[in-house]
Order: C-alpha cells, then structure tokens, then sequence
C-alpha cells in the first residue's frame, strides 16, 4: 500500500546542467555519477539520461567559484529525468546550488515518454522525398532586332487615337 502512494505522488522531472569545461574529459563520468548519487539520495528514479558534452555558450557566463568569479564560454551540457516525489524538490535544489562544478541548472516538470522523434527513427515512418535535378542545355538566344524609333512612336500614336 506505500509503494502505490509513493508512485502516485511522484512525478517526472528533467534536470538540465551546465558543467563547468575545467573537468577533465576523463573526470565527467565521476561528475554525472555524483549528481545521480545526489538524486538517488533523496530518493528520486532515474529514468534517463544523455551524457555531457562540451558546447560554446552564446555568452559569457559568470560562476562564483571560491570567492573568485569564474567566466566561461563553454560548458559541458547534459540532463537527466528522473521521478521524485515534488515534496523533495526544494532540497535537491539547494544541493545543486551548492555544487561548484555546476555553473548553471534547471529543473522542469515533464513526462516519462520521449516526445522527441530522432531523423532516424522518422525516416522509417515517413519516407522523404526525392529530389530529381535535371538540367537542360541553354538555348540560343536570337539576336535581337533593332528597333526602329519611328516606328515605335507611330504604333503608339494609333494605340492612343483608339
């Protein structure tokens, strides 16, 4: 009977996260390994996952860092959706404020399912349409008559007189 309140009070989070790009490309799976600790501790599921990787920032973002300001122009980006109950939120929250590896983050209520459809997976439902190029010889151009000015004046003199 608690297991069925439980998941009837739990709903699906995204965790989005800028990390900061002094970590070592060796030392990121241990970053991602302690924020899912961080979830798991408070008791949230882990659904899903991408793993970070290294973006150029549009602007320059600034991070208090040991009583130093920090500028970055790039991070390492990646999120994770999970399933928690809303009441443990606020201190997750306060856990990634904490957290100086993280220079920004973002916490959104979704769904479980994956709304997004990759092209691979498009292609197979819907086929794409193919482009067929044909190209043609240029075609002579004649050479253009000269026009006679008199002429021209006479035609319009009797188009108006119409």
């Amino acid at each position: 009977m608690e297991e069925i309140d439980k998941d009837e009070n739990t709903r699906i989070y995204e965790f989005g996260y800028l990390l900061v790009p002094t970590i070592s490309e060796g030392n990121i799976k241990n970053e991602v390994s302690a924020l899912k600790e961080t979830l798991q501790k408070i008791g949230a599921i882990v659904v899903s996952d991408e793993y970070p990787r290294l973006i150029q920032l549009a602007y320059k973002m600034i991070k208090t860092i040991s009583n130093n300001n920090e500028r970055f122009l790039s991070a390492y980006f990646g999120w994770i959706k999970f399933e928690l109950n809303p009441e443990e939120l606020l201190s997750l929250k306060k856990n990634f404020d904490k957290n100086e590896k993280i220079i920004r983050f973002l916490l959104i209520k979704t769904v479980r399912e994956n709304t997004l459809a990759s092209k691979k997976s498009l292609s197979k439902i819907v086929p794409r349409k193919r482009k067929t190029v044909t190209t043609r010889k240029p075609e002579a151009k004649e050479p253009l008559e000269e026009i006679n000015k008199e002429e021209v004046d006479k035609k319009i003199e009797e188009l108006v007189l119409e």
